[in-house]
Parts: C-alpha cells; structure tokens; sequence
C-alpha cells in the first residue's frame, strides 16, 4: 500500500487527485501479472509523459528574459535612428512588458499548445510590440501596429473565454513586468555600492558578485513567470468549465 500511496502522490504533481487514483487503481490491477517493476515503469512514464514539456517550457522561459537585451541593443540603435531622451525612456518602458509577454507566450505555447487562449493573446501582443520597438522611427509600422492591436482585443472581448485570458495575462504580465523593475533596480543599486563611477568590463571582472546576482534573478523572475502563468492557466480553466457547466444546466 505504501507503493500505492508513493505514485498516487507522483502523479498528483501533474494531474488532479481523482485522475491520479484512477491511472494507479488501474496499473495495480495489471500489477499481479506484470510485477512491481513494470508497475513502477508504467507510473514512470505516465508522470514523464504529462510532465516532459515543463523544463523545456522553462528553458524557453529563460530565453525569452534575453529579449529585454535586444530591445535595449536596438533602443540605443544607430546614431541616425536614436530616439530623444524621452522616446527611449518611453520605449524602455514598453520592453519590460513586451519581454514579460514573450516569456509568458512561449511557456504557455510550449506547455500548454498553441491552441490555449493565453498563449495565443500573449504571443500575438509580443511580435506586435516586438514589431513596434525594432522599426518605431516609422509613422506607418505605429499605424499598423496600433490597428492589429485593436483587432486582436476586439476579437479576443467578444466571447467569455477570451475576456478571462486577457485577465490571465494581464495579471501575469503585469507581474512579472513588476520583478524585471525589482530585479534592475537591486542590480544598479548593488552596482552603485561596488563601484559609484561606472562600470565597464573591468569592474565586471574584479566584482563577479554583480553578474551572479544577475543569475540568480533571472533564475527567480523565470521560476516566477512559469509560476503566476501556471496559477492563472489553472484560474482559467476552473472559470471556463464552470461556464460550460452552467450552460449546459440552462439548456
């Protein structure tokens, strides 16, 4: 019986607690002509099988912190496309969000499917900004992107299902925007204490506790983004049964 509690609560940490006694019930059913063994490698890959898509959905996570690197790279630009000090400030604070979005989009894409309404809203918004930030010295490319933009909220309003996922992922988004400030703001804070007048690749290198705290954050803010991501997912889809559970009681 212990075995049956031991799988029970590892299959618990990918699926419901009903689904979990439901696959044990039945793998110790076949146990008696199959042995522990193929038991135990049954419980094995029905666990591996539900939960290989997570640390790839993390790793992608991670990359996608990478981002906020670029659009810093192409905010700074060329020296014929740079911004006033204004526009970069205003564009810096767009990366923040556009970056949390496609670290959300690409969890969500690869754990859930690119058929899940979070994913699709939050990828969509993502190559939007993304478009926005890389060509922003263009009247016509802030034309077009406000217009997509409107069609994608317009189109996503109009039924229950995508109201909540502009929830979900706003309430993620706005989060994990929130940790990039933090994680910035310790950094520079650090920084300043280390070494006031500036840094360059010197100071890097005399003072490697500055880039392993950058680790050590970017570590969080993906643990962070795949967490509030996975707890609104889970919100969502408690909202949509509820729904189509309640319609089906009317009719």
């Amino acid at each position: 019986m212990h075995e049956v509690a031991i799988a029970e609560w590892l299959l618990r940490r990918a699926m419901t607690k009903d689904r979990a006694a439901s696959i044990v019930g039945d793998l110790v059913e076949l146990r008696a002509q199959r042995g522990a063994g193929r038991f135990w490698l049954s419980v094995l890959g029905v666990f591996l099988s539900l939960t290989w898509r997570r640390p790839i959905a993390f790793w992608a996570t991670m990359q996608g912190f990478v981002s906020f690197n670029w659009f810093g790279s192409v905010i700074a630009g060329p020296l014929h496309h740079r911004a006033s000090f204004v526009w970069i400030q205003w564009l810096l604070a767009i990366a923040f969000p556009c970056s949390a979005l496609w670290m959300i989009g690409l969890y969500t894409s690869i754990r859930y499917g690119l058929r899940d309404k979070v994913a699709q809203l939050s990828l969509a918004y993502a190559c939007l900004i993304t478009i926005f930030i890389y060509s922003w010295w263009q009247p016509v490319v802030l034309t077009v992107v406000i217009c997509m933009s409107v069609v994608v909220l317009l189109i996503s309003v109009s039924h229950g299902e995508g109201r909540r996922a502009i929830m979900a992922t706003i309430v993620a988004m706005v989060t994990v925007s929130a940790s990039f400030v933090l994680l910035f703001h310790l950094l520079s804070c650090y920084e300043n204490l280390l070494h006031p007048q500036g840094w360059g690749s010197d100071e890097v290198a005399q003072h490697p506790s500055a880039m392993w705290l950058f680790r050590v954050g970017w570590l969080m803010i993906a643990f962070l983004t795949t967490k509030c991501t996975s707890l609104m997912h889970s919100w969502l889809e408690r909202e949509n049964q509820s729904e189509s559970e309640a319609g089906r009681g009317t009719a």
